[in-house]
């Protein structure tokens, strides 16, 4: 499963996202898909900084939260809450809607 969002910093400082948690999930981390040579390959993303005034796009083929191990099943409509854990210590919790993948 994979998590997308439009991801706002309307503060006066950058931030940075490090890391993600969800009592739904056993797992949840930050990725990027990237084409290289051809091939699509997904890594790891270890921060996430957003410039103050700009916004992150988590979508499909780019920057994502992969979401490892679902404690129970998610049908859609459901709305798990994720954590965004910020470089400065703070946690922000964000509510996502369980949708059905494209065909």
């Amino acid at each position: 499963m994979a998590g997308f969002a439009r991801i706002e910093n309307p503060c006066k400082a950058s931030v940075s996202i490090v890391g993600a948690e969800s009592l739904a999930f056993d797992d949840v981390s930050l990725h990027e898909t990237r084409e290289e040579n051809g091939v699509s390959r997904m890594r790891e993303v270890a921060a996430l900084p957003i410039a103050p005034g700009k916004a992150a796009e988590l979508k499909p083929g780019g920057l994502h939260l992969m979401l490892h191990g679902p404690y129970q099943p998610l049908a859609a409509g459901e709305k798990p809450v994720i954590t965004l854990k910020l470089a400065d210590g703070r946690a922000l919790p964000v509510v996502f809607e369980v949708r059905k993948s494209a065909p």
